[in-house]
């Protein structure tokens, strides 16, 4: 997905470039606004941002501030943040849909309910309702 494709409302997770200040990756990500530098700069020091972040870009960026686009976001503990375009890793960014799934397993034992939940909850599924019916 790249850039152009994001829309506001819609929930992303993607990597981002620099580790050190803006951590490794950001999951369920809600995206708030598209905004311009002036407009990011209202809410926090985008300049001074930008200075700390930019020798962990790729060494091909152009130092351009002031001509980039610039996302806010909500993160999962509801906290928000300001990032540069340049910062994300374009091919990272992964639309968040959430689905809903109902699976039958044939032949269960009453016991299985906790060890399903457990498997689940591995691969990263924890909101997990197991309804048991009888057969």
């Amino acid at each position: 997905m790249n850039f152009s494709e994001m829309k506001v409302g819609s929930t992303y997770s993607f990597s981002v470039h620099s580790s050190h200040f803006l951590g490794t990756a950001f999951v369920k990500a809600k995206l708030l606004a598209v905004m311009n530098f002036e407009a990011a700069s209202a809410f926090e020091p985008i300049e001074q941002r930008y200075a700390e972040v930019f020798p962990s870009l790729p060494p091909e960026t152009v130092r351009s501030p002031k001509t980039q686009q610039y996302f806010l976001f909500q993160q999962q503990n509801g906290q928000k943040i300001i990032l540069c375009a340049q910062w994300m890793i374009e091919n990272s960014i992964a639309l968040w849909e959430s689905v809903q799934y109902t699976v039958t397993i044939h032949d269960a034992q009453l016991s299985d309910a906790d060890r399903i939940k457990a498997a689940l909850n591995g691969i990263g599924l924890t909101n997990v309702v197991v309804l048991e019916t009888q057969a």
